[in-house]
């Protein structure tokens, strides 16, 4: 198994992997994909190829990523003796016989290295405490991550600890990792050490138990969030039925807190027949002292939900077997009356005071970095404009903001589409469909009269009062403001 050494040995193995080029962009330039050989080794032929020739990046590439054992005498030729031997005494390479492999999957990601497990492992029926390699998840909570500075910050559920070890090298001063499984504990810790991480602590535990009495200023969270009946692959399920663990979460994170401090988490919630899934969620802060937003991506009708998440967390058992635990799946979601499953990310905030919840439909999962408009969302709402500062306001529409005009081709013509997407390509890349006319009402927020004038000009040839006018214009206005789609004009 994985074990850190003494003083000085990180810095060494990575000197050495940087040296050979077993970094992202040389792994990436050698092998020329990004679609590893994956649990069903659909794409071993071409790495294997790719990997052919004997030099150190070859080997280390088929040990650590595809997962191929190589010959000693290949790897006493090409690596030196004292990294060959570093990389035994770690537990990153073990020998069987004349060949050496490696029971881990080690990867080069931005600047660090991280070791997971093996898609073996994994899809193994012991693989219940799996350590999943970096994923989609991953990166999308390190995309919806507040990169401001702060002094204490919480990864619950660290798993693999990268995201612990990113924030930690890049903008928290301390961070504690907590995980259920001892297994993942290890390899946060060894991951901890490889990439010199000593303000990283890591806690074995579940939930909030390893921190009690502690409050934190974040909370990153990648929690084992699937809508499942059963628990086996505690990385991506729990024993809670439907959502309740993501409910359980949302409801106890307040008091490891500290005023002013954020819960940043993914969740995937249930919709039920006859209740809009705002709704459902909005009960999930109630009482807790908490502003929040909620912002839902994709969604799933139960049976395709079911397709894609049995193959993660269940062993290929033969044609009958797969399909008796598909017919358990469906059943579950009937009894439960699960009408669509939806995927998403929501920020809260402890604050003292009349708290709110805000909820956004996002196109897909953020694959830019979204902290900074999710700190825009939060004080846009802190610092609410009276109706008299807005309409004295010079407001434009914000860079990045794009119109499009979508037409389609009926009755010999092409004809314009009565809504039109007005869409952000930044942040959280919102897209609303509003109609022509608000279409050239923003046009003309370009900062050069204040909302007021504009009002008027719009109240002049509105065949309604100019009071209506002005209500509408503000209520539409404030919203792009909190969102993002316009700004005061500097």
């Amino acid at each position: 198994m994985l074990r850190t050494q003494g003083a000085g040995q990180a810095a060494r193995l990575k000197d050495f992997l940087r040296a050979v080029a077993f970094t992202p962009a040389g792994v990436r330039e050698r092998i020329q994909t990004d679609v590893l050989a994956g649990r069903h080794k659909e794409n071993l032929s071409l790495l294997l190829y790719r990997t052919r020739e004997v030099d150190a990046l070859n080997l280390l590439i088929r040990w650590f990523i595809v997962g191929e054992p190589a010959a000693q005498t290949a790897a006493k030729q090409c690596i030196p003796p004292d990294i060959l031997q570093l990389l035994g005494d770690c537990g990153l390479l073990t020998p069987a016989g004349d060949t050496l492999s490696s029971p881990v999957m080690f990867s080069p990601f931005e600047e660090f290295w991280i070791a997971t497990d093996t898609y073996a492992h994994l899809t193994a029926s012991s693989g219940g405490d799996g350590v999943l390699m970096i994923n989609a998840t991953t990166l999308c909570l390190l995309n919806l991550a507040m990169r401001t500075p702060c002094r204490s910050l919480l990864d619950l559920g660290t798993g693999c600890g990268v995201v612990a070890i990113v924030a930690a090298s890049q903008f928290a001063e301390k961070v504690t990792a907590t995980d259920l499984s001892s297994r993942a504990g290890l390899f946060a810790g060894f991951n901890a050490w490889l990439n010199e991480r000593p303000n990283v602590e890591v806690l074995t535990g579940d939930l909030f138990q390893p921190v009690a009495g502690r409050r934190f200023e974040r909370i990153l969270s990648n929690p084992p969030f699937y809508v499942t009946p059963t628990s086996a692959k505690i990385f991506a399920e729990n024993p809670m039925g439907l959502d309740g663990f993501c409910r359980n979460l949302v409801k106890q994170a307040p008091a490891h807190l500290e005023e002013g401090g954020f819960l940043q988490m993914l969740c995937e919630w249930p919709e039920i027949e006859g209740q809009p899934w705002e709704e459902r969620l909005s009960e999930w802060f109630e009482g807790t002292g908490c502003d929040a937003v909620v912002c839902a991506g994709g969604t799933y009708d139960p049976i395709l939900y079911a397709q894609n998440r049995l193959p993660v967390v269940t062993t290929l058992a033969g044609k009958e077997a797969d399909y008796q635990k598909f017919e358990e799946w469906i059943s579950y979601y009937q009894a439960q009356k699960v009408k669509a499953i939806h995927a998403g990310f929501l920020t809260m905030r402890k604050r003292s005071g009349q708290n709110w919840v805000h909820f956004e439909r996002v196109s897909t999962q953020p694959s830019v970095p979204l902290g900074d408009a999710m700190l825009h969302l939060f004080a846009s709402r802190d610092q609410p404009f009276s109706d008299e500062q807005l309409l004295a306001s010079k407001l434009q529409v914000a860079d990045g903001v794009q119109l499009r005009q979508v037409a389609a081709f009926s009755e010999g013509k092409w004809r314009r589409s009565p809504r039109i997407p007005i869409m952000q390509t930044f942040g959280l890349q919102l897209v609303h469909e509003i109609t022509p006319e608000v279409a050239e009402f923003i046009s003309k927020l370009d900062g050069s009269a204040p909302l007021s004038e504009l009002v008027d000009d719009l109240a002049r040839e509105a065949p309604v009062p100019r009071e209506k006018v002005q209500a509408e214009c503000l209520s539409m206005v404030r919203k792009w403001l909190y969102r993002g789609f316009v700004r005061q004009a500097p």
